[in-house]
Formats: C-alpha cells, sequence, structure tokens
C-alpha cells in the first residue's frame, strides 16, 4: 500500500503530515516506511535520531522500491509532469496538501485537476487551521462544492508541531493537552486515510 503526501506550493505542511501518519501507522503496528523524495531530505533528516520509522531517500529507488507493507511518500513541492504521472500511476493514494490561504488552495485545486484524472483515489487535506475556527471545515466544504474530493478532517495548527521537529520527534511523545489535540488529528485523519483506502487492512 502507498500513500502519497503532496503539493504544488512549499510550506504547507506536507512532511510533518507525512512522518506522522508513517508514525501513527508505526504505532498501530504496521510494516512501514517512509520514502523522502524532498531534496532536502526533511523527513529523513526527521527520522534520523529514533529511527522509529525506516526512511529511505529517492536514491534507493533505483534499486526498486522498500519491501514494507506500507510506504508513505514525502513528495518534493512542485512535482514535474514527469513526477506527477508516475505517482499517478504508482501509488494507493495521493493526499493534496493545503493551507488556509488562497494561493496554497489555488495550488491545490491545480495540482488535483492534473492527478485525479489518473488516480481516482486523490484527496485534499487541509492543514494547519486555527485549533478554534471552523475555517477547515468552510474551506472543505468550498471545495466540495467545487468538485474537489476532499478529505473532512482539517489538521489544526499547534506550535508542537515545530517543537517536534527541532527535537526529531513526533508531538505524541509531549504531555501536554494541545499535543494531545494534535496527536487526535493525525489519528483521525489516518482512520480517514485507510477509511478511503476502500477499507483495507494494514499488514502489521
Amino acid at each position: 500500500m502507498d500513500i502519497a503526501f503532496a503539493a504544488d506550493k512549499g510550506g504547507v505542511g506536507k512532511t510533518t503530515l507525512a512522518y506522522h501518519v508513517a508514525t501513527r501507522l508505526r504505532q498501530v503496528g504496521a510494516d512501514i516506511c517512509l520514502i523522502d523524495l524532498d531534496g532536502r531530505s526533511a523527513s529523513t533528516a526527521w527520522v534520523g535520531e529514533t529511527g522509529y520509522v525506516p526512511a529511505y531517500t529517492y536514491e534507493v529507488l533505483s534499486d526498486g522500491l522498500p519491501s514494507h507493507a506500507v510506504r508513505v511518500w514525502d513528495t518534493p513541492a512542485h512535482p514535474g509532469p514527469d513526477m506527477r504521472r508516475t505517482l499517478a500511476e504508482l501509488v494507493d493514494m495521493i493526499v493534496i496538501v493545503a493551507q488556509p490561504d488562497r494561493e496554497s488552495q489555488r495550488a491545490a485545486i491545480d495540482l488535483y485537476a492534473h492527478l485525479a484524472p489518473i488516480n481516482p483515489l486523490v484527496r485534499v487535506l487541509l492543514n494547519a487551521f486555527p485549533p478554534t475556527s471552523r475555517e477547515g471545515q468552510t474551506s472543505a466544504q468550498a471545495l466540495s462544492d467545487a468538485g474537489i474530493a476532499c478529505l473532512t478532517t482539517s489538521v489544526r495548527a499547534y506550535r508542537c508541531y515545530q517543537r517536534a521537529q527541532w527535537d526529531e520527534r513526533a508531538v505524541c511523545d509531549y504531555p501536554y493537552p494541545s499535543a494531545d489535540n494534535a496527536w487526535s488529528d493525525i489519528c483521525t485523519l489516518t482512520d480517514e486515510i485507510l477509511e478511503t483506502l476502500n477499507g483495507r487492512q494494514v499488514d502489521a
């Protein structure tokens, strides 16, 4: 099973989400790895300290895909036409990450228009919305009304994500309420991704 996180605009939280969803899948016993296609190897650097989730950079792909039951792909921002098509044909599901700003959502719509005709499981995920607002749900509804398939989960913005990246940890490692809320979003998102993948079970 292959799940790719993609974006046509940098800085939207794609790597953060890929890392945390992979961590959640590992937590529930999946044979999971991260495939890091970002030229800066951000995912690889994040997991390098603990090794909790195995990560592979794009160089290893010349030898074939790692043989894990579930592979979470952290793709580069602004993927070119060749990579867009390769991802759409190769992976089971593509999650396009967008934030509240208009330009981010326009970029997500453009990427969706390129990928959805090739892969039926392309979904837009709204990320980094204020914790106390309903802006995420409102934006998701507007996109859905425009014919864009969205995940119903919207991920809220908490400062613990930045701290986790600095510490090379996950938000579930921190013992305070906002981290619990952030991790709840990740768990809900992971469940929805698995449900979208036709209810298939992740092999432990």
